[in-house]
């Protein structure tokens, strides 16, 4: 798909300014998460990488971020990193930021929220479960 391939994806019921950047470095993610998303009405900005995260977060302006922790080809950084820097600079630290990861564990729950994470969704996440987020931060 074409527009996967950009990965910056739009319904044609998208509502103006709900725009969601996705840091995630599984293109299959990207593509479920994606095609879910525009299904509900929202558009969708894909970073690999954390790094390219934050230059998307600075430059998008998205209303929300939605990071996977485990994020490769980063140079080290993880999703925990890209949280707090996210959260250090001025222009991205209002952004409400979703952990959506595969990672069950207390631990990488707890140091995703303290880093900044306003929720934690666990994989794989059903359409009524991220729309529910989603929305809770999106109106």
């Amino acid at each position: 798909m074409r527009a996967l391939e950009r990965c910056v994806l739009t319904g044609d019921v998208a509502v103006m300014g709900n725009k969601i950047l996705l840091v995630e470095d599984n293109a299959d993610f990207q593509e479920i998460f994606g095609r879910m998303a525009v299904h509900l009405g929202f558009e969708v900005i894909c970073a690999e990488n954390g790094l390219e995260g934050i230059r998307k977060a600075t430059a998008e302006k998205p209303d929300v971020v939605v990071v996977d922790l485990v994020l490769t080809g980063t140079g080290g950084m993880d999703g925990i990193e890209t949280i707090r820097r996210l959260k250090r600079d001025r222009t991205t630290q209002k952004i409400p930021i979703i952990v959506c990861t595969a990672l069950i564990d207390e631990l990488s729950e707890s140091a995703a929220l303290r880093a900044g994470a306003a929720e934690y969704l666990r994989k794989p996440v059903g359409v009524s479960a991220l729309e529910s987020t989603l929305r809770r931060y999106l109106t």
